[in-house]
């Protein structure tokens, strides 16, 4: 998630099994790199499961966040689009009877900060070490529709990156 020089995932497994790369970001502030990722695995049974990151180098912290889909069509996402603006925003298109996963990571080393989100049920807003930030969404859509999605954080914030990806 922050680090002082840019750093890839190389793989991440969930249970053990290989997950997929949807979409990723890097954003630089001049003293921090902020990445975001959203990977999908398919796991077949159980409700629990160790989550591996590996990184190519070392990394100042990591968040993870999980959504759980079932009967997915496919594993990989329908639509996705990226957002390096303080305040995450974007458009993708939800196909029907499908959802929108939503995510923003910022090195704003503000604990204080939080976010909220325009469009999509708020999951999740969290700190993590160092004053990193998380925060994540979430929208059903009964017929396929063109949506707007905003993360608005309650003051200005350094690097940021979100993530915007739709599946059915």
């Amino acid at each position: 998630m922050s680090t002082v020089a840019d750093r890839t995932i190389s793989s991440v497994t969930v249970g053990g099994i290989t997950a997929t790369s949807v979409i990723q970001i890097s954003n630089n502030n001049g003293t921090f790199f902020q990445r975001s990722a959203i990977y999908v695995a398919v796991v077949p049974t159980g409700t629990t499961a160790d989550i591996v990151v590996t990184w190519s180098a070392g990394q100042l912290c990591t968040g993870i966040a999980t959504w759980a889909a079932y009967d997915l069509r496919r594993g990989v996402a329908d639509t996705t689009a990226t957002s390096t603006a303080s305040t995450g925003t974007a458009s993708i298109s939800v196909p029907g009877g499908g959802f929108a996963i939503l995510y923003l990571g910022s090195t704003t080393n503000a604990a204080a900060r939080t976010y909220t989100w325009t469009n999509g049920t708020e999951r999740f807003d969290q700190t993590i070490e160092g004053g990193v930030i998380q925060t994540g969404a979430d929208n059903t859509h009964q017929a396929t529709s063109a949506t707007t999605y905003t993360a608005t954080p309650n003051a200005a914030s350094d690097t940021s990156g979100a993530l915007f990806a739709s599946f059915r």
